[in-house]
Formats: structure tokens, sequence, C-alpha cells
């Protein structure tokens, strides 16, 4: 839970089952969230240069370009050799290198030395009336790195009597200047997380004599992400990520996301994040745009295995909501794919991958390929995928599971079916111009249910239709008919019904046809389907 431990929130889970409302194993999603660095607020010294390295080096990290910012703080560190500044930003830098990057063990201990040296500058600084608030700030800092660092590696003990220290120390910020916005970032999140860690951490904190205040630690994140000067992102970043993952709000988290994109256009993580606030509230169009804007972008080699991975497998989760597993299975795929290529810690996205790969098989009808994935899910990776896998060895998803994310089509179509009944008897022209558009949402439906050549005659209707209904309806129509054909195996009439929906002025339209290019010229597409759609 980064300034904790970021192994202790839950992994992206699978939008088909009901899962657990904070799995609490070793999942470490932080690991692939953060692309924002936590920089502490630190006020900026009247020296030009150093003023002019500090901000050059956290703009640096920022964008994620880690060995230039390294270059950057060790020149800031040579310049005051003496300020705990440049130790404590390069520190940082360490910390995140350790958690994104590979062969992480070199940076972590870069990282616990410099958190060390930092203190002891910090401490020098103590008698200094002028500097003395920003050293208390600095070592509030470095041991609450500290704590998440060996809360990362299950010392709890250790995690918690360097967070003792460090919350300390920034109680002591506020009670000598309630307006230190910055330092509520970390007593926000300590104050929270230890109300929601595992059992035994909590008994840890009871013992220490922690408080353990969940909604206290939300109003001191919103704080910070009121006031703060440096801490604002952060403080929204975390928000955003305790909303979607553990307080499950995800209007709150969308809100939250939707605002770090914008004031960060270029941090590539707030599009993953994004997406899969998205597409937990069940917007799975914008969520595939997002994730598909940000998997387009990719550099090869990508520099972040781990993220990388992380957002194939957000990508697939969209479109096993949608209930277009052959795209589903192509990207847990790329998913796992790009797991095997990192040396970081991705048990979870082979876990979840191949569970859902096995769910996926499952439904177009594939059983032993299905068994296959479920049998490489280990409980080492992910006690709680595990167990799914286990129940899904004995019972296939297709036989258990009787309705489509609660929706039974055969009732949906039949109550457009009767609207139409009733827009036919009705002789004004305004219900009759109706009529395309019920036959449109009949058509969807049936495709919905598996129904294909049920489905094509419907959309052929509506594209053969004197009168179209809304200008959306032809272009849509046509889309819809061309993945019917995807669906049942015949490509050549897919791609002249994809070319013709191309033709029409509808920039998000041709992502989606783009994207069903793609699927179609790899061969990723199946004529087998789903015949029920699993319940999220």
């Amino acid at each position: 839970m980064s300034i904790l431990s970021v192994k202790n929130l839950p992994a992206p889970s699978s939008p088909s089952e009901k899962e657990s409302s904070i799995i609490l194993a070793r999942t470490n999603i932080f690991r692939h969230l953060l692309l924002i660095l936590l920089f502490p607020a630190l006020s900026l010294p009247s020296d030009r240069d150093y003023e002019r390295l500090t901000e050059q080096g956290m703009k640096l990290a920022y964008n994620l370009h880690f060995d230039r910012a390294t270059e950057t703080f060790d020149e800031l560190i040579k310049l005051k050799p003496d300020n705990p500044r440049g130790y404590l930003l390069q520190a940082v830098n360490f910390y995140y290198r350790h958690q994104l990057e590979e062969n992480s063990e070199v940076f972590a201990k870069q990282f616990v030395k410099l958190a060390t040296t930092a203190i002891e500058r910090s401490k020098s600084k103590l008698g200094n009336k002028e500097q003395r608030l920003d050293a208390l700030f600095y070592l509030g800092t470095a041991n609450m790195y500290l704590a998440a660092y060996h809360g990362w590696q299950s010392n709890w003990l250790r995690a918690y009597w360097y967070g003792k220290d460090g919350i300390g120390y920034l109680e002591r910020v506020i009670a000598a200047d309630s307006t230190y916005y910055d330092a509520y970032l970390g007593l926000g999140l300590y104050h929270y997380y230890t109300d929601v860690i595992p059992k035994i951490a909590k008994a840890v904190t009871f013992l220490l004599g922690f408080e353990a205040d969940r909604q206290k630690g939300l109003e001191e994140l919103e704080l910070a992400a009121a006031h703060g000067k440096y801490s604002r992102a952060e403080a929204l970043l975390f928000l955003g990520s305790i909303h979607l993952y553990v307080e499950k709000d995800y209007e709150k988290s969308r809100q939250f996301f939707e605002e770090l994109a914008r004031l960060y256009p270029e941090n590539a993580s707030y599009s993953m994040l994004l997406g899969e606030a998205y597409q937990k509230l069940g917007k799975n169009e914008q969520a595939a745009q997002t994730l598909h804007q940000l998997v387009d972008q990719i550099p090869q080699p990508p520099r972040f295995p781990v993220l990388v991975s992380s957002s194939f497998f957000r990508l697939g989760n969209v479109y096993y909501n949608m209930r277009e597993l052959p795209q589903a299975i192509k990207y847990y795929q790329d998913a796992l794919k790009h797991a095997t290529q990192s040396t970081g810690e991705v048990q979870w996205i082979f876990a979840l991958a191949n569970l859902n790969l096995g769910r996926s098989y499952d439904l177009i009808g594939k059983r032993d390929i299905a068994l296959e994935y479920y049998r490489r899910v280990k409980k080492s990776d992910h006690k709680h995928a595990h167990k799914i896998a286990k129940e899904r060895i004995k019972t296939p998803l297709v036989r258990s599971k009787r309705r489509v994310d609660g929706n039974n089509f055969d009732e949906i179509i039949d109550i457009f079916q009767n609207a139409m009944a009733k827009t036919k008897a009705d002789t004004g022209k305004l219900t009759r111009e109706k009529m395309p558009e019920l036959n449109f949402h009949i058509a969807k439906s049936l495709y919905d249910k598996g129904a294909y050549k049920s489905a094509i005659a419907r959309f052929e209707r509506i594209l053969g239709a004197a009168t179209a209904g809304e200008d959306w309806l032809k272009p849509r129509s046509l889309f819809y008919l061309g993945k019917c054909y995807v669906q049942l195996g015949e490509s050549n009439k897919a791609s002249r019904a994809f070319d013709l929906a191309y033709k029409f002025e509808n920039e998000q339209l041709r992502l989606e046809i783009d994207q069903a290019r793609k699927l179609l010229a790899s061969g990723a597409a199946s004529s087998e389907s789903p015949s029920q759609r699993p319940v999220n």
C-alpha cells in the first residue's frame, strides 16, 4: 500500500465471478500502478542551480526517465552534500526503480543506503530553527519509505518501527504548522491502511499504540489532494486507487483518475487506471478505447514489462466483460507473454491471466484447453485464483452460469419485441421512426446471446430499411454485422462490413474497427462463442 506496503491491496480481479472485497495476498498491484513518484514536498533553496536541478530531476522522474533523474540527483548531492534533500530525492527515485524496473535488488540496496543518509543529514539540521520544520518533514518521509520497503518484504515489525518514527515526525510537523498540507499525505495513508491491513499486522499496530482510522485517513488524503503543493498528484492517485480496489466506489475512482489524466496527459499509468475504472463502471467501450491508446503506444522493447503485462491484462478484462472472448483471449495471452519477460514479481498476473483464459475457453466450449489453463494457476501465486481454478476444474463455467451479467437475453429480446409490436400498431410518424432502433437492440441482444445468424438477419433488415433512424444506426449495424461474420468464420464478409462502416465519420467506431481488423488478421477470432455471459 505504498507508504505502508503495496502488497496488501488486491490485484485487478476477473470481471466474471464475485471476488473477495479485499484480497490480502501477495498481489503487489501497486507495483504496476505507481508510475508517478511520490516525491516529498521540498521547499526550494534560493540557489538557482540547486533549484534548477531539483525541478529538473523531479520532472525527469515524473516522466519515468529514471536514469537521467538519477544523474541529476547525483549532481544535487554533489552541489550541497550536507543538505538532506538530495539524498531523499535520490532515495525515493531508487525506491520506485526497485518497484518498477528489472533486477530490482540493486536499486533496493541503494534506496536503503540513501534513505539512511537522508535521516542522518536531517537530524543534524534539527538544531537550526529555520530548517527545523523541513528537517522534521524529511525525517518523517524517509522513515515512511523505509517502512514501506520493509512492509513490501513482509518484515512487519521493522516496518512498523520505522512507521512509528515517521508518523511521529509528521505529526510534529502538523502540530507546528497545520497548513503544511503535504505532510497529510503520509499521515492519511498510514491512518487509512492500518485500518484495512491483515489482522496479524493490525495486532502489531495495537500493541505499538498506533492509531488506525479509515475515515480520518481518507480526510487527510483529501486535504493533501485539495491543498498540497507537491503531494496533490500522489494524493489523487492513492484516493483513486483506494476507491477502485478497497472502497469499491468506482465513480469516485473515475473522477480522481480523470483529473490525473487531465493534469498529466503523458503519464501512461493514469490511462491504465482510468481504463479499469471505466470497466468497473460498465463503460466498456470507453475502457477499451482508453487502454488501446495505452498499449498501442508501448515502445519496443518495453521498459517496464510488469506494467505492460498489467495493461494487457486489464484490456483482456474489458473484452471478457463485453463477452468478446477471442479478443479477451488474445490480450490475456499478451499479458502472459510480457510477464515472462520480467524478473519482477508478476505472480498475480500469471495466476489471474491463466484463470481467465481457462474461463474464456470454457465459455467457447473448448474444455480441454480450459482445463490446461486452470491447472497452471498456482496456489503460491494467488490463493484465491487457485481456489476458483480448482472449482472450475470440477465444474465448467458454461454449465454453472445461467444468466449473463445479471441479464437474461431472452427476456431482453422479448421486451424489445413487445415494444416493436406496439410501435407497429401506432400509425404516428415518430413511433414508426423508432422501428430501426428497436430492431438494432434486438439484433445486439441476439449477438450477445451468441445467435449470430439471427442477429445478421436483423442487422441486414436495418441496413435495407428506407428509414435509417438515428445517424449512428447504420455504421453500428455494419460494425456488428462484421463482428457476427467474424464469429462465424466468414472473414471476407466481415472485412466488407468493416470497410463500409469505416466510411462513416466516427473516430470512436473507427478505433474499434481497427482493433477488430487486427484480431481478424491475426486469426484470434473463433467461430465458437459462449452461450452465456458470466456474472460480473
